[in-house]
This record gives structure tokens, sequence and C-alpha cells, in this order.
């Protein structure tokens, strides 16, 4: 399983529009027939962290490629997307590999 992870870094007064942003996006997902992904919010962001962090599972590289594939193109999926990048001081991205053997 490929798990994409992405750390948003925002000031604490615009958690709140991140957020709603970031539901949208998950909206458009959905409504593509894409997992939504989760939120995860920081109880007490350490200096420096994320304050908020997005991470969605994928079965393999081809199904995560055709997520994004299936979302380009739509004028208000890119205008959120947009609205998401005005809103942060920095992103940062991040795909990490499952270890299933347990």
């Amino acid at each position: 399983m490929l798990i994409e992870q992405i750390r948003y870094f925002v000031d604490a007064e615009k958690r709140e529009e991140l957020l709603e942003v970031r539901r949208e996006i998950d909206r458009f997902r959905t409504e593509a027939g894409m997992p939504p992904g989760h939120i995860l919010l920081s109880d007490d962001t350490p200096a420096g962290g994320p304050t908020v962090v997005w991470q969605c599972g994928y079965e393999d590289e081809g199904q995560m490629g055709l997520a994004d594939a299936q979302l380009i193109g739509n004028a208000e999926y890119e205008a959120a997307r947009a609205r998401l990048a005005s809103l942060v001081q920095r992103v940062e991205l991040e795909l990490y590999t499952s270890d299933d053997e347990e």
C-alpha cells in the first residue's frame, strides 16, 4: 500500500479556512469516486511543525496517479487548490510504503 501525506504549515488564524478548503477538495475526490483521505489536526502544534496533515492510502502508484488525473481540468477543484495554496506558509508532500509484514 502507498500512503500519500501532505503536511500544511499555516498560521493559527487561517487553520479553519484551510480546513474548509481541504474538506471541499475531499468532497470533489469523493464525487469522482476516489477515497477522500483523512484530515489530521494537531492538538498542540510543535514549533515548526504542521498544523494540519492530510493523508490517503492507495493500492499502488497507478491508483494514486489515476486519482489525480480524474480531477485535472475540474475548474472548481483547481480553484479550491489555488485557495488552499494561498493560505499556507509551506506544504510538504511525502510518500510512504506500508510495511504489511506483521
